[in-house]
């Protein structure tokens, strides 16, 4: 284990060290950028954020958040390492300390967006990690999300393996995350592999508010299973757009977007990944503003001046008695918005579109000359 002159004199090749296994796709840091990058597209889904970085290191991760608008704030334990990091962020609240004993007092008087701590928990037991994880979700806002990004295995028989292809690479002194017997702890946490030795834990306020009002019940939370999204057209050419959020034959989310200008031309299919955390985040965002209760307003009578309205589809599904039970809610044009529900419409379509990550495939599909909704296959 580095004392902080340790990790001052590994400051300097720190990144470097960490590049080479990543490349290399070895233990320890094989998925490091992606775990980065798939967090720093989480956050930057909520412009103008307030984060907590726990061990920010350089400030790899964070600095780019910095700079694309963030408020940042961090702990780490040692000096070089702020130092370099405050070059990059001049106007961080940054703030040297031991994390194993605790954070320093300011960081305690404010509430976050994000907490993340990428590749800096492993250095707390697994009885430290249980006790300061529940200190992490207390600084959340109600809606906030907590990330932590690290050497981590699915099980303990995954790290096993991991420990004897590293032979003497392997680090005795660190405590690394097993997430199976973590969820006997955090039952509500997601656990997203990146590498035979990585991955990021999710764990969200609201899921953690949710369990203490059912504390002591069966009820088991809905989690939404599908949605689909149409702007709506107002003309009868038969253009058409249609995005549906959902799971793919191997629980991966994607979504797949369905586009035609007219009835002579062919329908593009676009196919696009999802990640958890973007999911998860819109799963909080959709319970923290009560967006599905949009779907209970009085209708507006107004349905026969639009062809075809915009609309948003949700199934969710629960658990009730052992039995899996759909919901569904449709939120349409037809209905009377108050101000502040368009507000919550504009966000809601913003958040919509941002889960769009990476595209998977294209292809064209040849029309049969008949008008299809924009929900149903051409």
């Amino acid at each position: 284990m580095l004392d902080e002159r340790g990790f001052d004199l590994y400051a300097d090749e720190y990144d470097a060290s960490v590049k080479s296994s990543d490349e290399e796709n070895s233990y320890p840091f094989a998925g490091y950028r992606e775990i980065l990058n798939s967090i720093f597209q989480t956050i930057r889904q909520k412009p103008s954020s307030k984060v907590l970085d726990i061990g920010f290191g350089t400030g790899t991760l964070t600095a780019a958040l910095y700079e694309n608008g963030h408020e940042i704030y961090g702990q780490d334990f040692s000096s070089k390492m702020i130092e370099v990091a405050s070059a990059k962020m001049p106007d961080a609240h940054l703030y040297q300390g031991d994390f194993s004993q605790g954070l320093v007092e300011a960081l305690l008087q404010q509430k976050y967006d994000f907490i993340v701590a990428t590749y800096s928990l492993h250095h707390l037991s697994d009885r430290q990690k249980a006790e300061f994880i529940p200190q992490l979700l207390r600084l959340l806002k109600d809606d906030g999300v907590l990330m932590i990004g690290d050497i981590a295995f699915r099980n303990r028989e995954s790290m096993k393996s991991c420990r004897r292809n590293a032979k003497d690479e392997w680090d005795e002194e660190e405590h690394y995350i097993i997430a199976d017997e973590l969820k006997e702890l955090f039952p509500d946490m997601v656990f997203i592999q990146k590498s035979h030795c990585s991955g990021i834990v999710v764990l969200r306020k609201a899921d953690m508010k949710q369990k203490t009002q059912l504390e002591g019940s069966a009820e088991k939370t809905a989690r939404l299973r599908e949605c689909s999204y149409s702007p709506g057209y107002g003309d009868m050419r038969g253009e058409i757009h249609s995005e549906v959020l959902r799971k793919d034959e191997n629980g991966k989310w994607q979504i797949i977007s369905r586009d035609r200008e007219s009835l002579n031309d062919p329908t593009v299919i676009t196919t696009y990944a999802v990640t958890e955390e973007a999911l998860a985040c819109f799963e909080a965002f959709l319970e923290e503003k009560d967006v599905l209760l949009l779907a209970d307003r009085k209708d507006s009578g107004m349905f026969l001046y639009d062809y075809n309205p915009w609309s948003y589809r949700f199934i969710f599904e629960k658990n009730e008695a052992g039995k899996i039970v759909w919901d569904r809610y449709q939120i349409t044009q037809y209905k009377e918005y108050s101000d502040s529900d368009n507000q919550l419409l504009d966000e809601l379509k913003r958040r919509f579109m941002q889960l769009h990550n990476e595209k998977i495939s294209e292809e064209k599909e040849k029309n049969d000359g008949l008008f299809r909704s924009g929900f149903l296959k051409g």
